[in-house]
């Protein structure tokens, strides 16, 4: 049967007509590319087999850790951080423009918010037609959690050595070696 009469058949669905033949364009792309055969049994269009070249570097894609932000992600962070009520796309995207002096656009930003969602920074929930977004994780306690990291990776997890490098870099003022002092006073 061809795909034309395929086509005009009313029992097959259009959609399924236009899979199979992405399927087999890809196969043979793919088989010539690398002489392997896609695995074809999957409902949903292309699926990578376990022997693909490329299936390997998705899923190391998928594992990635979780806990860590981007850099992006920080900045999306740091202004639902630091709002007193829960905040909606436009107002998050308002927010970093300003503050960073952005020019993202709705759509970039509500990529990175569906990031922090799926790695459980934030969570979200619809009024509406509006999505209101609430942080998971604290401020302090991702703070916490990077300054630990740099102690242990840059400091060689000596935090003497990483406060000297820390006064090297931007001097201590009076009040914070006071607070600095006191903690030692307290050991």
């Amino acid at each position: 049967m061809s795909l034309r009469s395929l086509y005009c058949c009313e029992k097959v669905d259009k959609w399924r007509v236009l899979i199979s033949i992405i399927i087999k364009v890809n196969e043979k792309q793919c088989s010539v590319k690398h002489g392997i055969k896609h695995n074809t049994s999957c409902e949903k269009g292309l699926e990578y087999g376990a022997e693909h070249p490329n299936f390997n570097r998705r899923r190391e894609k998928m594992s990635k850790d979780k806990t860590n932000l981007t850099e992006c992600e920080q900045l999306v962070m740091k202004i639902i951080w630091e709002s007193e009520e829960e905040l909606t796309l436009p107002d998050i995207v308002k927010g970093v423009n300003d503050r960073f002096d952005k020019a993202w656009k709705p759509q970039t930003v509500s990529t990175f918010l569906a990031r922090l969602v799926r790695k459980n920074f934030l969570t979200s929930y619809r009024s509406g037609r509006t999505f209101f977004y609430q942080p998971l994780v604290s401020a302090k306690d991702y703070g916490d959690k990077m300054i630990k990291h740099c102690v242990e990776f840059w400091g060689n997890d000596d935090a003497g050595e990483m406060l000297c490098a820390l006064n090297d870099k931007r001097p201590l003022r009076s009040d914070e070696i006071e607070k600095i002092k006191e903690l030692v006073n307290k050991l």
